[in-house]
């Protein structure tokens, strides 16, 4: 899961010119590299996730911030 959300990270900056035109491919790279030394890698959630938000894409987003007991969601 946690290489998802990284692998996306990366796809985005890269494919946002506005993100692409301020970001370099080295600070994606070491915030990525950031990320997995600094955070905290939970679980899957294997159970169905509830809807409970206006984008559902973002329902696992919030599923795993409970379950990771999130003090911030970014």
């Amino acid at each position: 899961m946690l290489e998802d959300l990284l692998q996306e990270l990366a796809n985005k900056v890269s494919q946002k010119r506005y993100l692409s035109d301020r970001i370099t491919p080295d600070d994606v790279q070491i915030l990525v590299s950031t990320l997995i030394e600094v955070g905290e890698s939970i679980p899957t959630i294997v159970s169905d996730i509830p809807s409970v938000s206006r984008d559902s894409k973002d329902d696992y987003l919030l599923a795993y911030a409970l379950v990771g007991e999130a003090d911030y969601l970014v």
